[in-house]
Parts: structure tokens; sequence; C-alpha cells
């Protein structure tokens, strides 16, 4: 039986220390990076705006893209062995001599002692391959402008030498996932090349010894949820079989594809971050330890949320904008329409983020896709944060886009990670502690408010409160604000909003219990429902005793416009699940969408816990649907 919530409580405990699969300390490079690496557009900042960013906000960098590419195109130091036809002259590669170092570089390396933490990325365009190297274009690639190469092997190593030869340990990526996006293209999940590059570029990494993991494949999209689950086993679960589970990490973008609806005036979305996400996550590892018996580790060079019908969304957003902004300048007003689509990226990248916090054991890099500038190539992007004004190119002066609000939101959440719980589906939340500091972040999934109950152990003790403020106004622009309050007791958070409660102390918050929590993964995945079939799921929980807490995971794939209700038994006791209110905004259908895809999550009194448990689901409106997986997440106290 399912059931809507009404209200919900969110209990944090400051002095309990949370640790998921020995992961409790927040690493701001995990989560906070800018797009781009530290040698795009920062030369071009101030020591005023280099401070503000990257030492106030705490800005990291995420990722670097155009490696090879850019070593024959615009550094032009890649050549063709004369010894060796086809393959990139490594010797005359060593002897380049190293790059100019940056404006900040000195400062960076005091700040990132230990490297960048980069993700590495090849722009995949008509000119990614050298032209000594002979390339093919796949009949589905009608543009022609995105060939493969023929010889993987050939590539793989002239790749892995850049990297090795044009990089040290502080600068080079820590992750490199090949070629961008490439499933735009052609498909990736039936080529043997393709396979092979990926096989070529780790085998050449153990070659040279570097430090850098090596993964893939870019996919564009995530969405496993599809097609009653039997999308994953059919897309990077197929890619996973194919290079045998054995790339170090494996790769994909997840985004909210929003499109606007005209007959009702609003946008609308398919949405990935929050639930779905979480719901696959969950599923993609359950696959992999079922077919190949260990967890992946996955990194997310680009997430968030944009406009994604290309013919007609700049169209959409002018008209919009001439509309709700006639009065504006021509300037003004393409920066006050940018407002609407940065709220839309910082609003997505935060329910992603938020999802990817509570997989630490499984995502170990997670990029918004914002980029600090884009004037030399395209300075009317979308994705900037930092906008030349007039669009000059080149910039002679930076204005700021709302894109900032992201990190105003998490500007100084640090520390470990604390005891924290809503019952409520609809709002995320995670809590940390660093020093006399007690952050907790909330976000409202859902398109209506929420009242929120907030529960915080030793209350009594805390000196201030400040509360950070992220919503939408009517206008479909950002409102963002800090203000100092008096109470945090009970918050209602408007559709979308996210909230960060900032509660400082007299002391620093000692830790009194750590608790360690143990992810269990299901005997079954992905697994395709019809009518009134039910399925049974077995979960193994090696050691039942002193657990603390069991919190039971259902990852649910299923067609547009049926019942959101669940049927769930656990080891015989009827179980009653939550149903989001963000469901509305989770089952859509549109051009971009047409399913449903959500995380079933509620908690399991701990005493129902046995070494094997059974878990049945089925679907009362018989009308069928998919199970990703089925997961138990146990809690115990540390000794």
């Amino acid at each position: 039986m399912s059931t809507r919530t009404t209200a919900s409580t969110v209990t944090v405990d400051p002095t309990q220390t949370w640790s998921i699969e020995g992961h409790s300390d927040l690493n701001r490079q995990q989560y906070f990076s800018i797009a781009q690496s530290a040698g795009d557009g920062l030369d071009e900042l101030s020591q005023e705006q280099f401070d503000y960013y990257f030492r106030e906000l705490g800005i990291t960098f995420g990722r670097r893209v155009n490696l090879l590419l850019a070593g024959h195109t615009y550094e032009e130091i890649v050549f063709e062995d004369p010894d060796r036809p086809g393959r990139v002259d490594i010797d005359r590669l060593k002897n380049e001599p190293p790059r100019t170092p940056g404006k900040f570089d000195d400062q960076l390396r005091e700040m990132f002692p230990d490297g960048l933490d980069l993700v590495g990325t090849e722009n995949f365009l008509k000119t990614t391959w050298p032209p000594f190297m002979e390339t093919y274009v796949r009949e589905e690639d009608t543009t022609g402008h995105h060939p493969m190469v023929k010889d993987h092997d050939a590539a793989a190593e002239g790749m892995i030498a850049y990297l090795n030869h044009r990089f040290n340990d502080w600068d080079r990526p820590r992750w490199f996932e090949g070629l961008n996006e490439p499933d735009w293209f052609f498909n990736v999940y039936n080529d043997e090349s393709f396979f092979g590059l990926h096989e070529g570029f780790k085998n050449y990494r153990d070659e040279a010894g570097l430090n850098m993991e090596v993964g893939g494949p870019c996919f564009p999209t995530s969405q496993y949820f599809k097609n009653n689950y039997q999308t994953l086993p059919k897309t990077m679960g197929h890619f996973i079989d194919q290079t045998e589970c054995d790339l170090d990490f494996y790769s994909f973008h997840p985004y909210d594809y929003t499109i606007w609806d005209e007959e009702a005036q609003t946008f609308d979305a398919r949405v990935t971050g929050g639930l779905p996400m979480d719901a696959d996550l969950d599923a993609l590892v359950n696959y992999t330890v079922l077919e190949h018996g260990k967890e992946i580790d996955v990194v997310i060079s680009e997430h968030g949320a944009y406009m994604v019908d290309t013919a007609v969304r700049y169209d959409q957003i002018d008209a919009l904008g001439v509309r709700l902004f006639p009065e504006l300048s021509d300037w003004d007003r393409w920066m006050k329409q940018k407002e609407i689509t940065d709220f839309m990226m910082v609003n997505g990248a935060i329910a992603h983020t938020l999802t990817f916090m509570d997989h630490p054991h499984t995502v170990e890099k997670a990029i918004p896709f914002i980029l600090l500038e884009a004037s030399s190539w395209k300075p009317d992007h979308y994705a900037a944060l930092l906008v030349s004004k007039d669009h000059q190119s080149p910039a002679e002066e930076w204005v700021e886009s709302r894109m900032v609000d992201f990190w105003k939101v998490f500007k100084d959440v640090d520390g470990r990670r604390v005891r924290g719980w809503s019952i409520d589906p609809d709002i995320q939340q995670q809590s940390f502690v660093d020093g006399d500091r007690l952050f907790i972040v909330l976000n409202n999934l859902a398109g209506v408010p929420q009242d929120v109950t907030l529960d915080i152990a030793n209350a009594d003790e805390v000196q201030s409160y400040e509360l950070r403020r992220l919503s939408r106004n009517e206008d479909f622009t950002p409102n963002y604000s800090e203000q100092s309050v008096e109470s945090v007791d009970a918050l209602t958070l408007a559709p979308q909003e996210s909230v960060v409660v900032v509660a400082t102390y007299a002391e620093p918050i000692v830790e009194a219990q750590r608790f360690e929590e143990s992810v269990h993964y299901g005997d079954r995945s992905c697994v395709e429902l019809t009518g009134q079939d039910s399925a049974t799921f077995k979960v193994a929980v090696p050691d039942v005793e002193d657990a603390e807490t069991v919190t039971l995971r259902i990852a649910v794939g299923r067609p547009h416009g049926t019942d959101r209700d669940l049927a769930v038994k656990f080891n015989g006791h009827a179980v009653t699940i939550p149903v989001e209110d963000s469901a509305d905004r989770l089952d859509r259908k549109h051009k971009y969408a047409d399913e449903y895809g959500a995380l079933k999550r509620v908690r399991i009194p701990a005493e129902w816990l046995e070494a094997e448990n059974a878990v049945e689901v089925s679907f009362p409106d018989g009308t069928g649907g998919g199970i990703g997986s089925v997961v138990l997440r146990v809690s115990r106290a540390s000794e």
C-alpha cells in the first residue's frame, strides 16, 4: 500500500557522524566544481574575482575537454612518427617545452596541493583525430562530423602519450573517460572498435604507469528506468558487459530535459534529478553486482537541467523575454532571459548533487555543467557563469550570471556527514558539521509547497541561525536570499526551493557517536512485471545484530499514466510506501517524456530484519511495470 505525505519532519543530530560504506567526510572537489579546468579563461580574471569565486565561494575545478585534439590543432605539437605511419611521434612529443604556467597556478597549487581532480574528456568532432590517422564515418552520422578512427590501438596510444607528456601529476586528469557523448552520433552499444578503444586507453595507461583512472563511455543520457527498466541492460549494462566490467569507472550525463509548454504557459520537464537518479544509481550498481560480482565506480562529468529542444528553444526564450520584460534593452533582456535558464540549471544541479551525496561509495566525481566563461568560442552560451558584456569577443567586461547561485547555496558547506533523516521523499536532506557550524541542506523536489518541521538535537546550544533560500519567482527568474533568523523549527519550502540552514554553536561540535551504513543488493535486477504479477527479491544481510536503522529502497519504472501505488511485503509484513508529491513532475507526457521513474524509500522496523530478507513487490493497478533493484541500507553504531 502507498500513501501521500502531508508534512515532513527532518531530524538531525550533529553529534552523530553518519558514514555510508566508510565515507563520512565531504570533499568539496567531488561536487562543487566548475565544468572547466584551471587553464580555461582563468587568466582573464582579476585577483579580486579569483579570490571571490575560488576562495570565498569555494569553486573547485572539474573537467578538461580537448586533449589530443588540442595537441594537433591549437598547440601544433602532435606529429606522425616517420617510422610508424599512422601513429603519434612520442619521442618528439616528449621533447616539447612545457606549457606556460597560468596566472594563478602558484595560488592554485597552494589551495589544491594534491591536484586539481579533473575529469578528462576528448571532444568528439571532425578534428578529433590527427590527419595522419585514418578515419571512417558511420551511416548513422548523417553530418559526417564525427568520424571514428580505424586503428583504435594507435589512437589509444597517442591519447595516453599526450596525457602522459603534456601534464604532470598535479594537473593531469585523475579520470579519463574517452570521447564526449558519442551516443548522439552512432550506436556505441554494438561497436567493437569503440569497446577496443577504451580497453586500449586502459592498457596504455598501465604501461605508462599513470595515476589516472580510465573509464567511459560518457553516455549523454541516463533514464535507465525507461521501458520498465529494460533500458538499463541494453545500454549502459551492455557496454559494461562488453568491457567485462573491467574499466576503472563508468560515466554518463544526467539532465532534466526541459521544454516550454505554450498551452500551459509554463515549463515542463523529463526529470532525472532526485528520485529517478537515486533509483538509477541503485539499479545500475545492483546490475553489476549480479552480473560481474562487484560494485562499479561512477563519474558524472556533466549534470543539471536545460531546454532540450534545440530547434526552437532560443526562439521560445526570446519570445518569453519580450513578453515578460518588454521595457528592457536587448542586452538587459537577454541577461534576464538567461536568469530563467540559469534557475533551471542550478535547480537541477542541486537535486542531482544531493542525490550523488547519498552515493559517496559509488559516485567519485560529479560536475554541474556550468562553465566559467565561453566568450572565445560561444559568447552567448547558456551555461556560462561569466558573460562578456554585449557578447563581445574578446571580453572587455564580465557580467556575472545567476549560475553563481549554485555556489552561494553550497558556500562553506563542508566537514563530516551527520545523522539526518527526512520521512518525506520530496524533501532531500544532507547535513554536515564543520567546527562550530551545522549545515542542513534541504531541497523540495515537488511542484507544490512543503511544510517541514526541523528537529535538531541539542538545538538549545545553537547561538545563531542563518537561512539561505533559492526559489523561483512568478516570472521564472531565481530569487536568492540570506537572512538571520531566531528559529528554524518550522519552515515552508516553496515549489522546487532549496534551503540551507547554518546553525552556529558556541563551541566546536564534538562527535559523540558514529554510525556505519552498509548497502546490500537484491538477487534480481531490471525485473519486468506484467498484469497482477508480483516478484520476490531476496536481500542478504550477513550481520543482523545491533542494526539501528533499516532502509528499504525500491527502484521503480512504469509507463506514463499508471497508478503510482506499490504493494510491498517485507518478510511477510505489509509495508506502507510513501507516494511523493513530485510524482506529478516525474510522470509526464510530451516529446521527451512518456514514463515514470522514482526511488521508493521507507524505514523498516529493525526487528523485522533477517539474515535473508524476502521483499515481495507488485503493482495493484494490474498494468505492470519494472523494478530496477531492491536494496537495503542497514546502519549500526560503531564500537
